[in-house]
């Protein structure tokens, strides 16, 4: 009789699991990182203008 059951591998929420998904997290991080500063920037211009 064949046992034929599948083992995955265990992975870590933190794990990479390619050089490529690496590359997209760092990318979406990196644009995260300026989408969230241009609407501070902006405000920081506008309380400039009006003082």
């Amino acid at each position: 009789m064949k046992n034929d059951t599948t083992i995955l591998p265990f992975r870590q929420s933190g794990s990479i699991a390619d050089p490529l998904t690496e590359l997209a997290r760092e990318g979406a991080r990196r644009m995260l990182a300026e989408a969230l500063k241009k609407p501070r920037r902006q405000m920081m211009r506008i309380t400039q203008i009006q003082a």
